[in-house]
């Protein structure tokens, strides 16, 4: 299973588990969905089990505008509300401080950015990108650039 969060607003995907950032809630730090009921979100709106569908996906892609070499607010947004996907607990993973992972499986992690990207938010991206590789536990990030969403429609069946 594919998980996809995008910021994309009408982006023709088929049947792959699809979570978009409409008309969620943002994250409250109440870190029920870590000790109270795991993987479950206090808000239930359609992303209420978005570190379930982590858990369970086999490969995670992020679509997102490039703002100065960060996600897009809506995407920052649905990304917070998967924390569960990780333990409240840490670890030490290559010298660094982690949250504990739920499974030792590593997913497929693509990220495709679209916007006017100057070489400075390249940099910032490719270093986001390795640092949620990390946190995630998931395999080597692909991260690619393109230049409008409209590029990133017309050939995303290319890359996924």
């Amino acid at each position: 299973m594919r998980t996809i969060i995008h910021d994309i607003e009408n982006l023709k995907l088929s049947s792959y588990d699809v979570l978009v950032s409409g008309d969620c809630n943002n994250c409250v730090g109440c870190f029920n969905c870590w000790v109270k009921h795991p993987f479950e979100c206090i808000f239930k709106d359609k992303i209420k089990n978005n570190g379930r569908n982590l858990y369970d996906c086999d490969e995670l892609i992020i679509i997102s505008k490039c703002v100065y070499g960060c996600y897009s607010s809506s995407v920052k947004r649905i990304l917070e509300r998967s924390i569960s996907y990780v333990k409240p607990f840490f670890t030490l993973r290559d010298g660094e401080v982690h949250h504990d992972v739920r499974s030792d499986k590593k997913i497929d992690f693509k990220i495709y950015f679209y916007g006017d990207v100057t070489e400075s938010d390249k940099e910032i991206a490719y270093a986001l990108a390795n640092a949620n590789q990390k946190n995630l536990n998931t395999k080597r990030p692909e991260v690619m650039f393109f230049k409008t969403k409209e590029e990133i429609e017309e050939i995303i069946w290319f890359y996924i």
